[in-house]
């Protein structure tokens, strides 16, 4: 199976016997959206058409700090 993240490959992965499988990109998705695609290879080398879209959004961006806080009891 290859990974496509917006229409470049990222990847490839063999499923197991069970037809599970587990990716983890070698370089890690840079901030901002994602559709992530895939498609397979058979035996004797037919590709499938992609998957559709997942769509994510990577946002490594730590939020800005709480200002002018009240706390009342």
């Amino acid at each position: 199976m290859t990974v496509y993240d917006n229409g470049t490959a990222i990847g490839s992965v063999k499923a197991d016997e069970n037809g599970n499988w587990r990716f983890t990109p070698e370089t890690a998705l840079k901030d901002g959206s994602h559709s992530l695609t895939a498609s397979v290879m058979d035996s004797i080398g037919q590709v499938s058409p992609t998957t559709g879209g997942f769509g994510i959004v990577i946002d490594t961006q730590p939020p800005a700090p709480a200002t002018d806080l009240v706390v009342s009891d």
